[in-house]
C-alpha cells in the first residue's frame, strides 16, 4: 500500500451532476494514464499533488495535515489547493 506521499490526484466531474470527486493514486502514474481509465461521463477539471506534512510553521513536528498542490501537465490542470483538500478529507472520512 502506498504512503499519501508520494501520491498524486485527479478530481473529477460526472455529466449532468454538480459533485466533484477525488481520485488518488501513485505518484509514478502519470495524470493522463489514470484519467484516461475512467469512463467518459467523468471530465478530469483539475489535478495535482497531495503530501502528509507533519510540521509547524517553525519546522517543528507537531501534528499531520495534508496538503494538495502543484498541476497536472499531462491533462493541462490546475490545482485548487483549498477546494481539493476539502474533497480529500472528506473522502477520507466518508462512511
Amino acid at each position: 500500500m502506498s504512503s499519501l506521499n508520494g501520491m498524486k490526484y485527479v478530481v473529477f466531474k460526472r455529466e449532468g451532476s454538480g459533485g466533484e470527486k477525488i481520485y488518488l493514486f501513485p505518484e509514478t502514474e502519470q495524470h493522463s494514464e489514470f484519467a484516461a481509465r475512467m469512463p467518459k461521463e467523468w471530465k478530469a477539471v483539475r489535478g495535482g499533488f497531495v503530501r502528509f506534512m507533519i510540521q509547524d510553521a517553525d519546522g517543528n513536528t507537531l501534528e499531520g495535515r495534508f496538503k494538495c498542490y502543484g498541476e497536472s501537465f499531462s491533462l493541462g490542470l490546475q490545482s485548487d489547493p483549498e477546494k481539493d483538500l476539502i474533497l480529500l478529507y472528506r473522502e477520507l472520512v466518508k462512511e
